[in-house]
Formats: structure tokens, C-alpha cells, sequence
């Protein structure tokens, strides 16, 4: 039999060897107890976070009610205003409307009142067939303004060649302009300007702008038409856009500084004549066709009306 190998005595357990073991006990118990504190220091952390994010949870629901009251608050207040301000447009509408109608009522009514006693003359049946059929032409005029001002939006729209259309109006006021010597300068640009409209309502704008151009200037004069196309914003904070522009500008007065901010509302008129409906109109118009109607006096002398229409009418 192979001889075996002789066993090693193991190693005698001295008091140091104790004394180290004690030790790493005590560095163990040391680091457990730091360690169960650090714990339930983070756990009193923890719940000091839960109460303190339950608290700001407690103040957001608080501030999102009293925001939430604000805007009914406040969208209150705007409907308020917005019905003030229907209410006091919708006053300043009759009071126009009342008036306009007051002077040719007045004029019949004072006709009729002295019909019975000069009923024999002859002058006077005719001087009152005159007069009170212009005074009721000018209710019909006053009425059917008033029916264009509050007429629906139209939906007949095509594609509509700008400088075509321009044409075709400029000649036909052609004769007119001639016999009160009024000169037209056309501008008409290069190539077509398209956009999409109701011909009838547009013409409707143009006419009425071309007319009171030339109304402005009793003894004749110039009125500059140009069309262009350009880009532009149509609202305040709106992108740049294909636009058209069509220029109308006189050489007139040009509109009294405290009238050009509401040149553009009803019953607001530079002639002594008319019931200061037509560019009220004109304006609610080419707002239907998503473009801007402005205005402003030339440094040269003149008024100068600007109609901006979106660009490229499909």
C-alpha cells in the first residue's frame, strides 16, 4: 500500500485571531446601524415628500378651480362686452337708419301737408309728383342698402381673372367718366392676377370705389387703377400670402383725418349726399372674400383705397 500523506495539525486559535474577529463584527454592527439609519432617514424623507407633494397637489387643484372660475369670469365679461358692443352698433344702425329715413318723410309729409290748399296749381301737382317721388326713391335706395349691408355671405364664386374683370368695368364706366371729365390711368400689370370671387358682389366693390372717386373730384381729374400681385399677411399675425392687390386712388380731398379709423362703418360718409352705406358694404364684401379693404390719404393730394384679395383662385 502507498504510504500516506501525514495530516497538517490546524492552526491554534490565538487570542488575536479573536481579537481581529471582534473587530470585524463590531465594523459590521457599526455599518448595519448606519445603514438602518440612512434607511429610516430616507424613509422620514420620503413621507415628508409624499405629504409635501400631496400639499402642492392640494394647491394646484386650488389654483386650477380659482383659474378655471377667472375664465368663466372672464369669458363672461367678453361675451358682456361683445353683446354691449352689438347692442350700442345695433343703436348706432337705427339711429342712421332713423335719420336717413327722416329727411325725405319729412319733405312728403310737408307736401302733403299743403297738398289740400294748392291742389288746383298746376306747378305745384307737378313740383309734388317731383319731390315726392325722389323722397321715395330715396327710401327704396336707403332699403336695399341696408338689404346688401345684411345680406348672407354668397357662395358663388369662380375663378376670376382680375385684370379681365377691370376691363371690362373700366369700359363700362367709360362714358360716364368722359363726360365728367374724369381720366382713368389703368396699371394693369403683366400676365393675369386670378382669385376666386362672386363676380356680381365684386363688382359691387369696384364700383362703388370708382365711383366715389370720381365724386370726389366735381371738376374732373385723374383716377389711378392699378393691379399687381404681391404677398402679404391678410391678418395680424397670419403667414405671408399670394396676394392681389387693386390700387384706386383720386385726386380729391382725401377723407378728413377723424373720419379715415370709421371711414368703414354704416352711415359714415364724406359726401352730402347718400346714406354712407356703400363702402360699409364694399368692406363686408371683400371681408367675405377673406381679403383687406384700406384706406389712406396721399401725401400728393387724394384718397387711396386698396383691395387685397387671396391670390391664385383655384
Amino acid at each position: 500500500m502507498p504510504e500516506s500523506t501525514p495530516r497538517t495539525a490546524p492552526e491554534a486559535i490565538t487570542v488575536q485571531h479573536l481579537e481581529e474577529l471582534a473587530e470585524v463584527f463590531a465594523r459590521f454592527n457599526a455599518t448595519t446601524e448606519k445603514l438602518e439609519a440612512a434607511h429610516a432617514a430616507l424613509t422620514e424623507r420620503v413621507s415628508q415628500l409624499d405629504a409635501e407633494l400631496e400639499e402642492k397637489n392640494r394647491q394646484l387643484e386650488a389654483a386650477n378651480r380659482q383659474l378655471l372660475a377667472r375664465m368663466a369670469r372672464i369669458r363672461a365679461l367678453e361675451e358682456q362686452a361683445r353683446r354691449s358692443d352689438r347692442l350700442r352698433a345695433l343703436g348706432e344702425l337705427a339711429a342712421g337708419v332713423a335719420h336717413e329715413m327722416r329727411n325725405p318723410l319729412t319733405t312728403i309729409r310737408g307736401f302733403i301737408q299743403i297738398l289740400p290748399d294748392e291742389y288746383d296749381d298746376p306747378q305745384f301737382r307737378r313740383e309734388f309728383t317731383c319731390n315726392v317721388l325722389r323722397e321715395i326713391d330715396r327710401l327704396v335706395d336707403l332699403t336695399e342698402n341696408l338689404l346688401d349691408f345684411a345680406r348672407p355671405t354668397s357662395s358663388e364664386r369662380a375663378r376670376l381673372s382680375m385684370g379681365e374683370f377691370l376691363d371690362e368695368l373700366l369700359a363700362f364706366l367709360s362714358e360716364r367718366f368722359r363726360r365728367n371729365g374724369t381720366v382713368v390711368s389703368w396699371e394693369r400689370g403683366d400676365g393675369e392676377h386670378f382669385v376666386s370671387a362672386d363676380r356680381n358682389r365684386l363688382r359691387q366693390v369696384f364700383l362703388n370705389l370708382l365711383t366715389n372717386a370720381e365724386e370726389a373730384m366735381p371738376g374732373g381729374g385723374r383716377i389711378q387703377v392699378a393691379l399687381a400681385a404681391a404677398r402679404r399677411s391678410l391678418s395680424a399675425d397670419g403667414p405671408e400670402l399670394p396676394v392681389v392687390v387693386i390700387e384706386v386712388a383720386d385726386e380729391g380731398p382725401g377723407v378728413p383725418p377723424d373720419k379715415l379709423s370709421s371711414i368703414f362703418d354704416p352711415f359714415v360718409s364724406t359726401k352730402h349726399h347718400g346714406a354712407g352705406l356703400g363702402l360699409a358694404i364694399s368692406h363686408r364684401i371683400v371681408e367675405e372674400h377673406g381679403g383687406l379693404l384700406e384706406v389712406e390719404n396721399r401725401p400728393t393730394g387724394g384718397a387711396l383705397f386698396r383691395v387685397v384679395l387671396p391670390g391664385g383662385g383655384a
